[in-house]
């Protein structure tokens, strides 16, 4: 692709797997192939880069930081690139897991509600 010019596009990403193929593409040259002059400032975890969300166009969280993005009304999540799912983990004392019994069970949360990390698992 011929580019008379480069578009400026700031691409946030996070030490982490899915920050590994911005990182590598903007370091091959990919972006500029494509006309794109990307910028890529890296967050050690998701608080700060949701709290700096008005300085970049598009970006890769986790799911905690991209829940605090959603609920405080400033991101829109467009899709999942990875399954964290292996390290992702529900934790209970044993009056938990006693009241959760059924809950286990049936494989599902179902209406439970839960709290989860309020920033980032890096906080």
């Amino acid at each position: 692709m011929k580019c008379s010019s480069l578009t400026p596009v700031t691409m946030s990403i996070q030490p982490a797997y899915h920050g590994g193929p911005a990182w590598l593409a903007n370091k091959l040259g990919y972006f500029e192939e494509l006309c794109l002059d990307a910028t890529l400032p890296v967050y050690r975890s998701g608080a700060p880069q949701v709290n700096e969300i008005s300085t970049w166009s598009v970006g890769s969280a986790g799911s905690p930081p991209n829940i605090q993005g959603w609920t405080q009304g400033v991101l829109k999540t467009v899709g999942i690139n990875n399954d964290e799912s292996s390290t992702n983990a529900l934790v209970a004392n044993a009056k938990g897991i006693a009241s959760w019994a059924s809950i286990l069970a049936a494989g599902t949360l179902g209406d439970t509600k839960i709290t989860i990390s309020p920033n980032s698992t890096g906080e």
